[in-house]
């Protein structure tokens, strides 16, 4: 990865160590990494396990105070679950005293940091970020070394629709592998809008699953696919200004939100908007007749 964040804090953050009981530390809210089933079992896992239960823990984990005499976890979420595997009652932690945005700040930073970090791990820990910086996507750039553009692509991709991030995490399960996608398919999945993305979705599961997505497809055939799915407007045998189309709802053609020149991002240019304007609704009219 490139230039990343450091997981430190400002010198006058007050912190000290302290021996407390493993199940006073609750999980942190900002914690966006993903421990898939059967994690407990990896080759890695079990050699930290076996480390702890020699050595100890020599990298406490950070937390924060909680209510009720507890403690927020906020950096060493893995080291935390091995140390209760290992069998420690009591853990070394680091307790620092920050805000939850500055807590925020180092989760974020930490996830960041990891090699093995997933596409939908890392979105989430740029849109930890932006909400830790109370949406200022500059000072985000700024903090990761990262353009304001790029800052944004990655937050479209952490707000994807639920039923589409299901599909980005490794699964035997999936028969399309469409978890092998790479950021600049998610990317053009994420610019199209929320409604768009679920109908697309219901498209995918009934007719495409299986048979034209799969794990396999390049960015630009999947952005080909997507264009082609699409019927355009230009074949439509009725007045866009007035026709009121089933799926609709009581708008015009015009005005519909199920045009693809509506979607921000399908196209490059204002011109090839006007020119290649498609229809996303089969209700309307289906692609063969086109």
């Amino acid at each position: 990865m490139t230039t990343t964040p450091e997981v430190t804090e400002a010198p006058e953050t007050k912190s000290r160590l302290q021996y407390i009981n493993s199940d006073l530390i609750l999980p942190s809210p900002h914690q966006t990494r993903i421990f898939p089933e059967g994690w407990e079992e990896e080759e890695s896992t079990r050699e930290m396990v076996q480390s702890i239960r020699k050595d100890g823990l020599f990298q406490p984990p950070l937390v924060r105070r909680a209510p009720l005499s507890q403690y927020y976890l906020i950096a060493g979420e893995r080291r935390l679950r091995c140390s209760r595997l290992a069998g420690l009652t009591e853990i070394p932690v680091i307790i620092k005293e920050v805000t939850e945005k500055e807590a925020a700040k180092i989760t974020a930073a930490e996830n960041y940091n990891r090699e093995d970090l997933t596409i939908i791990e890392e979105a989430a820990a740029i849109k930890v970020l932006i909400e830790a910086y109370d949406g200022d996507v500059a000072e985000v750039g700024a903090y990761i070394d990262k353009s304001e553009a790029w800052v944004r692509g990655w937050a479209r991709i952490a707000d994807i629709e639920e039923c589409w991030k299901a599909l980005m995490l490794p699964d035997s399960k999936q028969e399309d592998d469409l978890w092998k996608w790479k950021v600049g398919h998610w990317r053009l999945i994420a610019r199209l809008d929320k409604k768009i993305q679920h109908e697309l979705y219901q498209e995918y599961k009934k007719t495409w699953h299986g048979h034209h997505f799969c794990g396999s497809m390049t960015v630009k055939e999947l952005n080909s696919f997507l264009e082609k799915s699409f019927c355009k407007l230009s074949c439509a045998l009725w007045e866009l200004e007035t026709f009121k189309g089933q799926a609709t709802k009581g708008k015009t053609c015009a005005e519909c939100y199920l045009r693809s020149d509506r979607q921000k991002g399908l196209f490059d240019s204002e011109t090839e908007k006007a020119k290649d304007a498609r229809c996303l609704s089969e209700n309307c009219f289906l692609p063969e007749d086109c």
